[in-house]
């Protein structure tokens, strides 16, 4: 086999083939080199930590917006909880001369219990619970008649007004109308008050679980699901 100073074919091979490899190295920390000092791997990490950090916004974000409907939605059933009370209570008070002060204390608390409710259905995101609150106030336009008997005015915004004056020189028998049974005025808030409560009690969880797998990280939401979120 030749030989060129004291290596064959083979060991020649070798020696280039390293020689190119050595090369090639070379040449690519001068690459990387000449991208550091123009800039380049700066803006590239500056791009992925801001990148990084708007994620963490968006995060925050959206965690704060999903404590605000949680708060918003336990305003709305707690609400909704004490119209059902007021209701109730007037479903099954005894309306005499001796008991008249009582009521008329408790259509004062229907009253502000009813527009509260009206209020905090507003500020949730919910559809279904607008459609009940909606109806509620059908109901009540209804009723609007035998409701100014006693002193309760349908307002414009579908809120209540209590004229007390009115209340006190109102009779017994048209309170009592109005909210002593089931098919009464107050007896049909009741039911859309119980209706409403059943959305209540779920609303303030739904969100939050569809946000976070059982594991604590983020689960893979819809496009739509993240808007409604964030807006």
């Amino acid at each position: 086999m030749t030989t060129f100073y004291g290596l064959n074919a083979s060991g020649a091979s070798t020696l280039f083939s390293s020689l190119g490899s050595s090369n090639s190295n070379t040449t690519s920390l001068l690459s990387n080199y000449a991208s550091i000092k123009s800039g380049s791997y700066y803006k590239l990490l500056k791009a992925y930590y801001s990148q990084t950090s708007s994620d963490e916004s968006t995060s925050s974000t959206i965690t704060n917006k999903l404590d605000s409907d949680n708060t918003a939605w336990k305003e709305a059933a707690s609400d909704i909880s004490s119209l059902k009370s007021s209701a109730s209570t007037l479903s099954t008070e005894e309306y005499t001369d001796e008991n008249r002060s009582d009521i008329e204390k408790e259509i004062s608390s229907f009253v502000k219990n009813y527009n509260a409710v009206l209020d905090s259905s507003d500020e949730v995101n919910s559809s279904s619970l607008s459609k009940k609150a909606e109806w509620m106030t059908k109901i009540t336009a209804n009723h609007s008649d035998a409701l100014e008997k006693i002193g309760i005015t349908v307002k414009s915004d579908n809120t209540l007004s209590l004229d007390s004056d009115t209340l006190s020189k109102a009779s017994l028998e048209d309170i009592e109308s109005a909210f002593s049974d089931s098919y009464s005025y107050g007896g049909q808030i009741n039911s859309a008050a119980r209706l409403m409560a059943q959305v209540a009690s779920n609303g303030g969880s739904s969100n939050t679980a569809s946000l976070y797998t059982n594991t604590g990280a983020y689960s893979n939401l819809s496009a739509s699901s993240m808007y409604d979120i964030l807006f």
